[in-house]
């Protein structure tokens, strides 16, 4: 079957990950124990079946564990993956092209009548009220 590959990257500033504002945050560098739960649920026959031809969006993702599971497992119209912290951002983008790579060159398994998902990374500040509006 179909695997995800995953770079995960050093926290930094340890001692205070959280940092001093919201956008510098950098625990989305480093995988959660519940992101590989989430990911091992959404590949299950019966969430593979429930994400066909949906739009999956995954709000503070980090590594975006979850998320690349869905578009590896599953057949959704459009994944998108989100955080704020730029590097995060970066190494989702990334995990992203690390994955549609393996897919081309190892196939991703799925039946051929598929389409291929659209997976994209964005920065999404939940403090910014103009997403009120949308």
């Amino acid at each position: 079957g179909s695997s995800v590959l995953i770079r995960e990257l050093p926290i930094t500033h340890a001692d205070n990950p959280f940092g001093q504002a919201p956008i510098e945050d950098t625990t989305g560098l480093g995988i959660w124990c519940a992101s590989l739960v989430m990911a091992r649920w959404l590949a299950s026959p019966s969430m593979v079946r429930r994400m066909e031809r949906k739009t999956v969006l995954e709000l503070g993702a980090g590594c975006g564990i979850p998320a690349l599971a869905c578009a590896a497992y599953s057949n959704p119209k459009s994944v998108t993956i989100t955080d704020l912290n730029p590097e995060t951002i970066d190494n989702i983008r990334y995990n992203i092209e690390l994955n549609d790579q393996r897919q081309q060159r190892d196939g991703d398994g799925k039946d051929a009548t598929a389409t291929k998902t659209t997976t994209t990374a964005s920065s999404i500040d939940w403090g910014d009220e103009a997403l009120l509006s949308l």
